[in-house]
């Protein structure tokens, strides 16, 4: 379990250095325009913390604690590159936690308004997930459909087909 969970943890910052690599704004401070230059490269180092912060938190398996963590990561750093995937561990927290419909509000979040999310493929199956725990069959259902129409190929989508053959 901890060789799994440390893995999980380099993916994600692996993830999050694709991001900032891969963004049109990479240069400091381009993802907070408004701040004065003096203070960019010192907010983003803040914000870094509070993140890395909150998904320790995560790791470690304190759920309530992580979700405040990432609010007031989201609260002050709302241009941040790692936004969506805040959103998306936000979702993974409620969803731990058995708060489905919090859950399913994180995800639909995340999938509205971070299109090309990392993330888009597990935020969208654990979304179906949430649905189907809070027995909503045919949502549940519909989700996973999207899942392998938008994401084939994917862990998820074959986790999907799995469980769209349980839903009949």
């Amino acid at each position: 379990v901890v060789v799994a969970a440390d893995l999980v943890q380099r993916l994600d910052a692996l993830r999050r250095s694709q991001v900032i690599k891969t963004s049109p704004s990479s240069s400091p401070g381009a993802e907070t325009p408004a701040e004065p230059s003096g203070n960019s490269s010192a907010l983003n180092e803040a914000c870094d913390r509070s993140y890395d912060s909150a998904f320790i938190l995560v790791r470690k398996g304190q759920y309530d604690k992580a979700i405040t963590g990432f609010k007031n990561f989201l609260d002050s750093c709302p241009k941040h590159q790692a936004v969506a995937n805040a959103y998306y561990w936000t979702g993974e927290c409620y969803y731990s936690l058995e708060k489905y419909q919090d859950a399913v509000t994180q995800f639909d979040y995340l999938l509205k308004n971070y299109k090309s999310s990392v993330n888009g493929s597990r935020a969208l199956y654990k979304m179906a997930r949430s649905k189907q725990e809070l027995k909503q069959k045919s949502e549940a259902k519909q989700l996973f459909e999207r899942l392998i129409k938008d994401y084939p190929r994917t862990l998820e989508a074959e986790q999907a087909q799995d469980r769209l053959k349980e839903l009949k």
